[in-house]
């Protein structure tokens, strides 16, 4: 609800309603009340104890990340020496 809306649908001027107290305070009233609500910031120490959980969350993350590329690494050179050893001599029944 706006003020031009209302002056249109009450076929009166946008100046009669700006002047007219109690019906500008109600149409302000009634737009804020339909307008979307926005988020409820953070307080500062909520958001300063975020940040510091994801950090260290982060730090663990970057971690574990880096010892599974070790252990990534690490299998891959195992696959490759298994690979390039000699398969064992096939077992052949004596006939």
């Amino acid at each position: 609800m706006n003020f031009p809306k209302v002056a249109r649908e009450g076929k009166v001027s946008l100046d009669f309603l700006y002047r007219n107290t109690e019906l500008r305070e109600m149409i302000t009233r009634l737009r804020t009340r339909n307008q979307p609500t926005t988020a409820t910031p953070i307080a500062t120490d909520t958001h300063s104890t975020i940040v510091l959980s994801l950090t260290r969350q982060l730090g663990e993350a970057k971690t574990e990340i880096t010892r599974l590329q070790a252990a990534l690494a690490a299998a891959h050179g195992e696959n490759l020496a298994l690979r390039r050893t000699p398969p064992p001599p096939r077992y052949e029944p004596a006939t």
